[in-house]
C-alpha cells in the first residue's frame, strides 16, 4: 500500500495551526477587553456568570493555548514519522 500526501502538507498544516493559535489568543484578549465596560452592570445570576468569566479568563486562555500546543506537537510528530 502506498501513502502519498505531498511533501509540504504537514509543514503547511503546522504553519496554519501556529497562525490559528496566535489568532485565538488575540481574540480571547479582545473578548476580555470588550467585556470590561460591562463590569458592574449585571445583577443576580448574570453577575455571577460574568464574574466567573472574568475570574477564569486567564485559565481558559492557558488551557486553549496548551491544547493548541499539543496539536502542534502531534503535527510535528507526524511530520517526523512521515519524513
Amino acid at each position: 500500500m502506498k501513502f502519498d500526501m505531498g511533501t509540504q502538507v504537514l509543514t503547511n498544516l503546522m504553519s496554519g495551526s501556529r497562525t490559528s493559535s496566535t489568532d485565538l489568543g488575540t481574540l480571547i484578549r479582545q473578548l476580555i477587553a470588550a467585556a470590561h465596560p460591562l463590569e458592574g452592570k449585571f445583577n443576580g445570576q448574570g453577575k455571577v456568570a460574568f464574574d466567573s468569566f472574568k475570574e477564569h479568563s486567564d485559565g481558559i486562555t492557558k488551557e486553549l493555548n496548551a491544547a493548541l500546543s499539543a496539536i502542534l506537537g502531534g503535527q510535528s510528530g507526524m511530520e517526523q514519522a512521515f519524513g
